[in-house]
């Protein structure tokens, strides 16, 4: 490939990326709105925000669907991020 084409590629991949980031974004959006609505029903129940276990078993879990395909420690990463916001958002929801 020549200079020209790879720049070509680059924004074609850019773009791609964006279209992923738009992708991640809108999931966000709605996982944070099932987070209120669990954070309002703990809250009915009397139960509390973090659940230790649970958070365990997520990283558990999204370990096993990476399947060896990303670094443990960007998947722990990832799910510990994902659990801290959903606590900070079910504090909100009180």
């Amino acid at each position: 490939m020549n200079e020209s084409e790879n720049k070509n590629e680059l924004e074609i991949l850019r773009d791609k990326l964006r279209d992923i980031d738009d992708e991640i974004f809108a999931l966000l959006f709605q996982r944070m709105g099932i987070v209120r609505e669990i954070g309002l029903i703990k809250n009915q129940l009397g139960l509390p925000i973090f659940d230790p276990k649970r958070e365990a078993l997520n990283i558990q879990r999204n370990r096993e669907l990476a399947d060896g395909q990303l670094p443990e420690a960007m998947i722990d990463d990832v799910t510990n991020i994902l659990a801290k916001w959903a606590r900070e958002i079910q504090k909100m929801a009180r």
